[in-house]
């Protein structure tokens, strides 16, 4: 471990104060730390547990093969760790809740090296892949044949690739050396295990039970052999092993393990893969280019591609809205703004533009020099919230949110558009009215005053309620008893049912009643018949029954009767129509018929 830095020698040049717009400001800037690193080698954590975060960035320096951990306070190099191998992210989590500091892991070939307080602390390491037994076959027929020039076995490995099939990393380092390397190469690892070794490409982090930022998280990788890894980070066990098809790009968690969560991976076949419960949920989809980042937004995916468009797709691939960039997207990365309870995405331009978009539209749009190859946005204090950048050329800036600042959609006013300076088109969703919150009108002293009655009085209340309940349902037993025994409800005979209705003709004194009776039933109905009961000081009908023919499902019958007033008070009363049959006691079903007044006769003389 290098002891911390002199910094006086760096020519360090720090801008302080400088002013980027509105919403950030430029409180450091290095440029000549000559970082080079992508979104996922950036990370914050409190390495030191003091409750100040820093900035931890691993530098890759793929030319110089010495990629090291920098951890940076501000602008100021603290400290560096040399890495092995070809690291492709950092990571930090911690590893048990009473840690005091979280744990900072970096991936790297087939091994996630861990650290704590910067010093080594784990190494994990992925199980190695099954070799087709082919390949192991040529390699086994090059030994026993003494070819010295190796023709033979180059072309059986050519004709594997060739046929699709994935080669170890040793063969893929024989088929790329010529001449002398070549058999040198063969003569030096000919006599060892062909072993094909699992390569990690992206990782991010998993709450374990709960999302607070200072949980217990698990490590998620995602490998070239299209494996996602889910580690137990007490143990660093995987819990949970998913293949997809394809090489993984870029990965983004979200839920809790022990919980619910979905996984969501982007292949370089172009490929988009959701993992559920520790399996796959569905078949995925496809996306149009090479994606260069994913970041889930409530329900909503948002990927950015190698084609200068920005996706938001539904999770089951539907296509929300896309937007083309004014220049190739070369970074995305997460934000989550607690102050404002604001969730959103990152998105970096080659042409210097940050640009913060949400599953509904554009909020802010920011320009640095450079073209932009890193962002992560972070807090560095409990509410110092910062955006650390790494431009191409190697400099390394970071911008702080200004406090108290406000992100409004971009696309207020403007209908529901994308509007981004580029090619605009038409947001699928709820109209821009729905975020309009609604003016909820302050509780009045009659409300306060009424809220505390049912609490003094909540007992009695209860009682009260209680009682009124039991009461209406004797009264529903009664009423029900009663249309039974009336024959008011309509009843089942045998196999058929009956639908009763009547309607009255005439304005007195002598009216037309007409019984529309239906067989609704499956099922011929015989000998049903209908007679009438009245108030004989009223009404006088001469013939009150009528037989009805065998009755077809469906048919209405309708016979009437002639319905004379027999008194000249202004009165009315009502007819009941029994439609029974001779075999049953009770009527089948009964219709109640109000009768209307009848006009008085007029004598003209």
């Amino acid at each position: 471990m290098d002891s911390k830095l002199d910094n006086s020698d760096r020519k360090k040049t720090m801008a302080k104060g400088k002013q980027v717009d509105d919403t950030w400001q430029q409180i450091a800037s290095d440029p000549i730390s000559n970082l080079s690193c992508t979104s996922s080698c950036i990370a914050f954590a409190d390495v030191d547990g003091q409750g100040e975060n820093k900035i931890a960035v691993l530098d890759l320096k793929f030319e110089d093969k010495q990629p090291q951990l920098k951890i940076f306070s501000g602008g100021a190099l603290l400290q560096s760790q040399h890495i092995h191998g070809f690291p492709c992210g950092v990571i930090s989590f911690k590893t048990h809740q009473d840690a005091t500091a979280p744990a900072i892991a970096v991936a790297s070939g087939n091994a996630l090296f861990v650290f704590k307080n910067m010093q080594p602390f784990y190494k994990f390491l992925l199980p190695d892949l099954p070799v087709n037994h082919a390949e192991v076959a040529a390699w086994k027929e090059a030994d026993n044949e003494q070819d010295t020039d190796l023709s033979k076995l180059n072309s059986d490995l050519q004709c594997l690739r060739s046929s699709g099939l994935t080669l170890s990393s040793r063969s893929l380092r024989f088929l790329g050396l010529k001449g002398r390397e070549r058999i040198d190469f063969f003569t030096q690892h000919k006599n060892q295990a062909l072993v094909s070794t699992a390569v990690v490409t992206c990782m991010c982090t998993l709450a374990k039970l709960n999302t607070d930022e200072n949980a217990v998280a698990c490590p998620v990788l995602g490998t070239e052999s299209g494996t996602i890894f889910v580690l137990n980070p007490a143990n660093f066990s995987a819990v949970v092993r998913v293949e997809v098809s394809g090489a993984i790009s870029c990965i983004t968690a979200s839920g809790a393990l022990d919980v619910d969560y979905r996984i969501h991976v982007c292949t370089r076949s172009m490929g988009v893969y959701a993992i559920k419960g520790g399996h796959l949920a569905g078949t995925g989809f496809d996306i149009p280019a090479a994606a260069v980042g994913i970041d889930r937004l409530s329900k909503s995916l948002l990927i950015g591609c190698a084609n200068h468009v920005l996706y938001c797709f539904t999770p089951k691939g539907r296509t929300l809205w896309q937007i083309k960039m004014p220049a190739p997207i070369s970074s995305q990365s997460s934000m989550m703004y607690k102050a404002k309870m604001l969730r959103a995405t990152l998105i970096g331009l080659q042409n210097g533009e940050i640009r913060i978009y949400t599953d509904k539209g554009l909020l802010n749009t920011s320009k640095i020099d450079g073209s932009v190859t890193a962002l992560r946005f972070g807090h560095i204090l409990h509410d110092t919230y910062v955006l650390a950048c790494v431009t191409g050329n190697g400099s390394f800036i970071l911008h702080q949110l200004q406090r108290g600042s406000e992100f409004k959609n971009a696309n207020s006013g403007q209908g529901n558009n994308l509007l981004a300076g580029t090619s605009v088109l038409t947001l699928m969703g709820p109209p821009s009215e729905q975020q309009i919150r609604i003016k909820v009108p302050t509780k009045t002293k009659l409300y306060v005053d009424q809220t505390q009655r049912e609490r003094d009085n909540a007992i009695s209340m209860h009682r009260s309620f209680r009682r009124d309940y039991y009461v209406l349902q004797v009264l529903v037993a009664r009423n029900y008893v009663k249309a039974l025994t009336s024959s008011l409800a309509p009843t089942e005979l045998e196999d058929f049912k009956l639908q009763v209705g009547a309607t009255v003709k005439g304005i007195g004194p002598l009216f037309r009643l007409t019984i529309n009776i239906r067989n609704i039933g499956a099922k011929l109905a015989k000998n049903i018949r209908v007679m009438l009961v009245w108030d004989d000081t009223i009404y006088d009908i001469p013939a009150a029954v009528a037989t009805l023919p065998c009755m077809v499902p469906g048919t209405l019958y309708t016979p009437s009767f002639v319905v004379q007033c027999a008194t000249q008070e202004l009165v009315s009363s009502t007819i009941h129509a029994h439609v029974y049959s001779p075999h049953r006691s009770l009527p089948i079903v009964t219709a109640v018929v109000a009768m209307p007044i009848s006009e008085p006769v007029i004598t003209v003389r």
